[in-house]
């Protein structure tokens, strides 16, 4: 399937777990994402993942971007709606090696245990500003529903 992609995740003291779907909550693992014929250890993931049990969430953006502000919010209401213990990291993306260390798809990113579930497939990793699908058409940032609804996986 051309632009698809496989995300693998291997806890390293245990190499026999092997996960691709509940991709990270234990502090040694390595997620590896294959695309086409070429194979990329997942560097956000190395530097950020769950521990304990708990959801890291890391939202990333742009200075300057008009939506951060709102994801952030609305990220805090789902993280209410759900009872969840989750953490939210604000980061600054800063330059193009930042945007590739994260896998950043767009200001603002939301990483939920080092994944963006909002990511499309074979969406470039850039610095741009970033829309999403909701129920009311392209907006800058995800609804509380479509955050709540990832963050309860």
């Amino acid at each position: 399937m051309p632009g698809a992609s496989l995300h693998l995740c291997v806890d390293v003291e245990s190499p026999s777990k092997i996960d691709g779907n509940n991709i990270g909550r234990t502090r040694n693992a390595v997620r590896l994402r294959f695309t086409g014929s070429s194979c990329f250890v997942d560097r956000a993931f190395l530097l950020f993942v769950g521990h304990n049990g708990v959801v890291k969430i890391r939202l990333l953006y742009l200075e300057g971007c008009p939506h951060w502000r709102v994801a952030h919010e609305r990220l805090r209401e789902a993280i209410a709606e759900i009872d969840s213990d989750a953490d939210v990291e604000l980061v600054t993306v800063e330059g193009p090696d930042d945007a590739e260390q994260y896998g950043f798809h767009g200001s603002p990113s939301i990483l939920v245990d080092g994944v963006d579930p909002f990511a499309e497939p074979g969406a470039p990793v850039g610095l741009a500003c970033r829309l999403y699908r909701t129920p009311a058409g392209l907006r800058g940032a995800p609804t509380v529903e479509q955050l709540a609804a990832v963050l309860a996986r």
